[in-house]
């Protein structure tokens, strides 16, 4: 009989700590279709407002533009390779980076983003000999995409 009186006591001894441990915990309604980690604005805990700090706005800094390219007749006239020499019926000529040109024919060459244009003034077999007439340096266009 002391075993069925201690039961209810305890359990009357208890109900006290059990109402205050609910008010701390207190279980909050939640509605069953508000996305993850939503809390409605009334629920929130309200951070004390404490003065911002603005930080000044810091110009960004210029980049430097890279040079703009530079004509140069001389550096482009060293690629110009000269691999063979023909001669037939009084017609002169030469295989200039791989395509055969004749005296009088303009040559092109596309070098540091210009196309350069030479016409060819005089075939000789000794290289320094041979003659070519500075005509044009134009930008190169941009290339078309294919389709």
């Amino acid at each position: 009989m002391k075993g069925l009186l201690f039961i209810p006591c305890l359990l009357v001894g208890l109900l006290p700590a059990a109402a205050q441990g609910q008010e701390k915990n207190a279980a909050v309604w939640r509605d069953p279709f508000w996305p993850v980690g939503y809390v409605p604005e009334a629920q929130r805990d309200k951070p004390s407002q404490a003065p911002v700090k603005v930080q000044p706005m810091i110009a960004p800094r210029r980049v430097a533009e890279p040079p703009k390219p530079v004509i140069d007749w001389g550096k482009a006239r060293r690629h110009l390779r000269i691999s063979g020499y023909a001669e037939g019926n009084g017609i002169r000529s030469c295989f200039i980076n791989g395509k055969l040109y004749s005296e009088g024919e303009s040559v092109v060459l596309d070098q540091d983003g210009f196309r350069y244009t030479w016409r060819l003034v005089k075939i000789d077999r000794e290289p320094a000999r041979n003659e070519f007439e500075e005509v044009s340096a134009q930008p190169v266009p941009p290339a078309r995409p294919e389709r």
